[in-house]
């Protein structure tokens, strides 16, 4: 596997959604190739950030039918 095919299914890897095949193409390419290395290790710091600075506060009651009524009335 090359950097570039790396690039395209990394997100895939990082969320545990890679097939066992490019699971093992990706780990095999991430032992070899610093640069590849270093640019997963960045994306699962941010996205574990991302995931840390989400809240479980509830949604409050009637939003989605708020935005979406105020998405019908304004593409009328």
């Amino acid at each position: 596997m090359d950097c570039r095919k790396v690039e395209q299914v990394i997100f895939r890897f990082l969320y545990g959604e890679a097939s066992v095949d490019e699971l093992r193409h990706i780990k095999l390419h991430l032992d070899k190739c610093g640069h590849c290395r270093r640019e997963s290790e960045i994306i699962a710091m941010i996205l574990s950030q991302l995931k840390d600075s989400m809240t479980a506060d509830p949604v409050p009651e009637g939003l989605k039918e708020r935005v979406l009524a105020k998405i019908h009335s304004s593409s009328e």
